[in-house]
């Protein structure tokens, strides 16, 4: 299988590494953010926006049903998620790596660690 990248930054394709529950399956992805705890988060347009996964693809979970109008943008700074989606003007939201909301705020999110 073919490697992309050089030094510390080596990727390599792995075949159905998202192991979905039965009957799902990914959408249109937007964003793929790790945390501390090495967890993957993928940031979809579809119910649920955000999909976690261990290292392995194992899934853990997902949360933000019925909250984002269409995914665009996510980043996790010491273990807090930001997310922003486009619905008519974009907004920011902030949320722990468990889902727990810390913030919503339009066109600007001031980061509010979640409790």
């Amino acid at each position: 299988m073919a490697k992309l990248g050089t030094g510390k930054h080596t990727y390599e394709l792995v075949r159905d590494w998202p192991k979905m529950p039965k009957g799902e399956s990914l959408g249109v992805i937007s964003r793929v953010v790790t945390d501390s705890q090495d967890r993957v988060y993928v940031f979809q347009r579809k119910d649920p926006p955000i999909v976690m996964f261990d290292r392995d693809g194992n899934y853990l979970g997902c949360w933000g049903i019925g909250t984002v109008k269409e995914a665009h943008g996510l980043k996790i700074v010491n273990d807090v998620a930001y997310t922003t989606d486009r619905p008519i003007r974009s907004r920011c939201r902030s949320r722990s790596t468990a889902g727990r909301c810390s913030c919503s705020a339009s066109a600007a999110c001031t980061p509010i660690p979640a409790p």
